[in-house]
């Protein structure tokens, strides 16, 4: 998955670099419409920022609720680099809890991200 977002990521960051002076015309010939055009890159920035982010806590939310059925952690088909001391019953539950309400707060302050943002363009207005 890192590898994933590192091929998307590497060629974006460049891309933008090179086309860095478009983007600055773009933002000052208009000036009636910086609203706008902010607003359009905070949406921008939202999605960027905020797909992963949910993936990530997609995927920890699934490895929460098969922890929390099996009861175990690390569960046994997960692959290890070191040997890891497995937590069984209550406490892989509780685990298994922890992952989930983090999954929940990723997604809740992911989400805030446009709003804030939002906050801040008034404020600079």
């Amino acid at each position: 998955m890192l590898v994933l977002a590192l091929l998307v990521a590497a060629p974006l960051i460049y891309w933008l670099d090179a086309n860095q002076h478009f983007f600055q015309e773009w933002l000052i010939n208009h000036p009636a419409d910086i609203t706008q055009k902010l607003n359009w890159l905070i949406m921008t920035v939202f999605f960027a920022v905020t797909l992963p982010t949910w993936a990530f806590a997609l995927f920890i939310w699934n490895a929460g609720r098969k922890v929390g059925r099996a009861a175990r952690f690390p569960l046994a088909e997960s692959r290890l680099i070191r040997d890891t001391p497995v937590i069984t019953g209550q406490a892989a539950r509780r685990r298994s809890k922890l992952m989930q309400i983090l999954a929940v707060v990723l997604v809740l302050t992911s989400a805030a991200l446009p709003v804030l943002l939002m906050q801040l363009v008034r404020m600079i207005q």
